[in-house]
């Protein structure tokens, strides 16, 4: 995979936004009530996580993309 995303490499801007936003709207096309709840809910979970990594890291753009892809993940 390029750059290493795979494997915890760099991520860019555009790319944490567009996976993010995408794996929402996955996530939200579930039929089953309980497992889209969980999952959504495992999702915001290790969004934190994600989150605390890229701030050691210095990448607070990262995270801004992030949370904008998940805000439009949820409102399209």
């Amino acid at each position: 995979h390029k750059v290493g995303a795979s494997s915890e490499g760099e991520i860019s801007e555009f790319s944490a936004y567009w996976i993010m936003r995408n794996r929402i709207k996955f996530l939200r096309s579930y039929k089953n009530f309980v497992k889209k709840f969980i999952a959504l809910n495992l999702q915001l979970f290790m969004h934190v996580i994600r989150n605390i990594k890229w701030f050691l890291k210095g990448k607070e753009n990262v995270i801004n993309a992030q949370s904008k892809g998940m805000k439009d993940g949820f409102l399209s």
